[in-house]
C-alpha cells in the first residue's frame, strides 16, 4: 500500500466509523493526498472545496510533515469535518458542535485526539486496522540550507497549536535531541 491509499483507506474508516452512523454526508466525493498546505507556514491539514477542482472533487491535504499514524487521522478527521458542513461554514459554531462530539480536542483551528483519550484509542485501532504509514517526516529545509550557506545556523520552531508559542534551537541540540515539543505534546514544525 503507497501513502495516497493508506489516506484513502482512512477516509474511507473514518468516513465510516464517525460519520456513517449518524447519517453525516458528503455532498462531493473525497480526494486526499500529502502536500504542503496554501496559504499558512502552520497547517497541518487543508480541505479545498469541489469548485476549486476540476474533477469535482472535494481536495484534502495532509502535511508531508506529519508522520505518526494517530496525528495524520485526527488531521484527517478534522477535514472531514469541513468537507461535510462545506467550507464556507470555517471553524463557527456548526464546526465546533462536531468537534465536541467526535472528542476532538483544542482550539477549532488546531484540534488534535488527546493520549488517552477515548478518540486516541479509537483511531490507534483505526490506525492498527489499515496498517503503518508508509510515510516518513517531511522537513523543508530553511531558506540558508537551501542555499547552502550557513549551514550552522539556529533553527526557528513553532506549535501547531498555538502560532505564538515559538523557540530556537541549535542544529547540533538538534541532532543530539530531536524537534522539541510544544506544552501540548505536539512536535514544534519549522518556521520558514
Amino acid at each position: 500500500m503507497n501513502r495516497e491509499s493508506w489516506l484513502t483507506k482512512a477516509v474511507e474508516e473514518l468516513a465510516e466509523t464517525f460519520f456513517a452512523p449518524d447519517k453525516m454526508t458528503f455532498e462531493h466525493p473525497i480526494r486526499i493526498s500529502a502536500g504542503w498546505c496554501r496559504g499558512s507556514n502552520k497547517a497541518i491539514g487543508q480541505c479545498w472545496p469541489n469548485k476549486a477542482s476540476a474533477g469535482n472533487f472535494i481536495e484534502i491535504f495532509i502535511s508531508p510533515n506529519l508522520h505518526e499514524p494517530v496525528k495524520v487521522l485526527a488531521t484527517i478527521l478534522h477535514e472531514l469535518i469541513h468537507a461535510h458542513l462545506g467550507n464556507g461554514k470555517g471553524h463557527g459554531k456548526e464546526f465546533k458542535v462536531v468537534v465536541n462530539k467526535f472528542g476532538l480536542a483544542g482550539r477549532v483551528t488546531a484540534t488534535f485526539a488527546s493520549e488517552g483519550s477515548e478518540l486516541y484509542a479509537k483511531l490507534e485501532k483505526l490506525a492498527k486496522k489499515i496498517g503503518e504509514y508508509p510515510h516518513k517526516k517531511l522537513t523543508p529545509l530553511n531558506n540558508t540550507e537551501k542555499k547552502g550557506e550557513n549551514k550552522g545556523a539556529w533553527i526557528r520552531f513553532k506549535s501547531v497549536s498555538a502560532d505564538d508559542y515559538r523557540c530556537v534551537v541549535s542544529p547540533k541540540s538538534l541532532e543530539e535531541h530531536g524537534v522539541p515539543k510544544d506544552p501540548w505534546g505536539e512536535e514544534l514544525i519549522p518556521v520558514k
